[in-house]
């Protein structure tokens, strides 16, 4: 299993497929309008365009344009949907070096225009290879470059675009920002401070911070900076836009067995990342899980986990949701590694079910039941053999006798349950999950989180001014953190391009601007051919692969000069 883990990688980029073109049967027929969306609200983001003729009409189907704004000058950009987000950027980079190359090394990204901004959108566009068919039905995006800007030395909370609240804690807000400098999105939590000092929480943040540091696990959420400011203690984590699997989890009301299958595992991976680097999460639950836009999952806040534990040791912190409480944890006698097998066997019910084994609205009630009352499953659902025998298993309520005492994860997973699962293929994140997020909305409840938004920005804004014109004692020395295996993909890229045009220039070949002109120059082609069939079928049809004609005027005072 270890080695299992090692091997996980990104997925592979999408198929490029391409679509063949016939010839034009006439010059009329072919004359296609190509429009931007409806005005309704969900097209609205994407911008308008002017609707304009074209001769290519069999790529229309599949090509996306983008309206790209650069010092108020508009350039239009035609791309096949067949191909990705790193693709895309290339393309316009390559637009950036013909139109103003003095402007390409401030651009980190390309985002929607200002005036159809969509931070959905924005943040899909700064992911690499991921493909452009989500945008089959709108086919037009209006977009403007994101230029760097500047950060201090000393890390703060001023570095980033606070852009949406994204989820709530305790003590502690959740926002997707966007960072100045490199123009990557994450999830800022934001932790009061004085509330973590006057109830002695203290242990909670550096058992977080400590868990996120060391690992780098494709399945547990990833720290990338953590700082202290006079009012807050920062973490900057990995933005999954999936949202939370309680979200989802909420409107279907129970997983299909294969989906339930897909989820668990990727959690059980997690745990026994941590198990093997001496950790117990102890908090287990739907919540704690997030999605990405490719279906994986994330295990996220480590506040209560427990760090530096080896197999026989015991720890007797009362700790987690009460659904989840393992028997062990509910006695106080004492718990180790197993009281996250115990709390998978409740995900596991709650994923086929709807609910954990022993809910009910009185907590009183739900700790004498798991103190003392037998397993049970609800007669309204046949349950798999397998699957029956699996939950039942991890759900013993003495440890020594639960799955996994023995050998842990590894035994659970050797469960006959899992004979027909690829769990390689899901290490490797080679399997195609049964779902995947909306990519292009907010996969979370707004209205929830945003309540009290309004008042905590308010109060957010008024401390920051005063953190401007003061100083501060660090009540948390070794809290600063900065993860040194962040790679910009886009400053890789736009360095490749750069350095491809100046070696050509150096060379003494042509720009791309002046090729690019002379493909798209029909007249020369045109007094090639001596016929109009000839100019339909070949002139037209190699020139509409670089440039589109627009309009009925166009192609008249182009015949005309045959």
């Amino acid at each position: 299993m270890q080695s299992l883990v090692l091997s996980a990688r990104l997925p592979s980029s999408p198929l490029l497929h391409k679509k063949k073109s016939s010839d034009f049967q006439t010059l009329h027929s072919n004359l296609t309008r190509v429009q931007s969306p409806s005005g309704n609200k969900a097209n609205q983001a994407f911008g308008r365009c002017q609707t304009v003729k074209t001769l290519n009409s069999e790529r229309d189907p599949v090509e996306l344009t983008i309206t790209l704004i650069l010092d108020g000058q508009k350039s239009i950009v035609p791309i096949s949907i067949y191909l990705n987000t790193t693709d895309l950027y290339k393309k316009l980079i390559a637009k950036v070096l013909q139109v103003n190359p003095a402007i390409v090394n401030k651009i980190k990204h390309f985002q929607t225009h200002s005036s159809v901004k969509n931070y959905n959108i924005d943040y899909y566009l700064s992911l690499e290879l991921q493909p452009l068919e989500v945008f089959e039905e709108q086919r037009h995006l209006k977009l403007e470059p994101y230029y760097s800007n500047p950060v201090g030395q000393q890390m703060s909370i001023e570095d980033y675009d606070i852009l949406k609240c994204i989820g709530v804690g305790g003590f502690s807000r959740v926002y997707l920002v966007r960072k100045r400098d490199n123009g990557l999105f994450y999830a800022m939590k934001l932790i009061d401070k004085n509330f973590i000092l006057k109830s002695n929480k203290e242990i909670i943040i550096c058992n977080e911070k400590y868990v996120m540091e060391q690992l780098n696990s494709p399945y547990l959420a990833k720290l990338f900076y953590s700082f202290e400011t006079k009012f807050y203690l920062v973490f900057v984590m990995e933005y999954c836009a999936g949202g939370e699997l309680f979200y989802h989890l909420r409107k279907w009301k129970r997983l299909s067995e294969p989906l339930a299958k897909q989820y668990f595992v990727q959690v059980c991976l997690a745990i026994n990342e941590l198990h093997k680097f001496g950790i117990v999460y102890r908090d287990i639950k739907p919540e704690n899980i997030l999605l990405d836009l490719d279906g994986y999952i994330r295990l996220s806040d480590f506040g209560l986990s427990k760090p530096n534990m080896n197999r026989d040791e015991t720890a007797y912190s009362f700790c987690g949701s009460p659904e989840y409480m393992s028997p062990e944890m509910l006695k106080r006698e004492g718990h180790n590694y197993m009281v996250d097998i115990y709390c998978l066997g409740a995900l596991l019910y709650e994923f086929i079910f709807g609910s954990p084994p022993f809910y009910c609205r009185n907590i009183d009630q739900i700790y004498n039941s798991i103190l003392n009352d037998k397993l049970q499953f609800p007669p309204f659902k046949d349950i798999n053999p397998d699957l029956k025998d699996l939950i039942s298993k991890l759900l013993i309520k003495d440890p020594a006798k639960r799955l996994g005492a023995q050998n842990g994860i590894k035994s659970i997973l050797q469960h006959k349950w899992f004979q027909d699962c690829d769990i390689e293929g899901l290490v490797k994140r080679k399997c195609e999950i049964s779902y995947r997020p909306m990519p292009l909305r907010y996969n979370f409840d707004e209205l929830e989180f945003s309540k009290g938004d309004y008042e905590f920005q308010k109060k957010l804004y008024e401390n920051l001014r005063i953190e401007r014109t003061s100083k501060f004692a660090r009540s948390f020395p070794h809290f600063e953190y900065v993860n040194k295996r962040i790679v910009d993909h886009r400053q890789n890229i736009l360095d490749q391009l750069t350095k491809s045009r100046q070696i050509q220039g150096q060379q003494g070949l042509p720009k791309q601007q002046q090729k690019t002109q002379i493909c798209l120059s029909p007249v020369s082609l045109v007094k090639e051919h001596s016929n109009i069939q000839s100019l339909i079928s070949g002139s037209f049809k190699q020139s509409s692969q670089f440039k589109r004609f627009n309009t009925d005027v166009d192609l008249k005072q182009l015949m005309r000069k045959v």
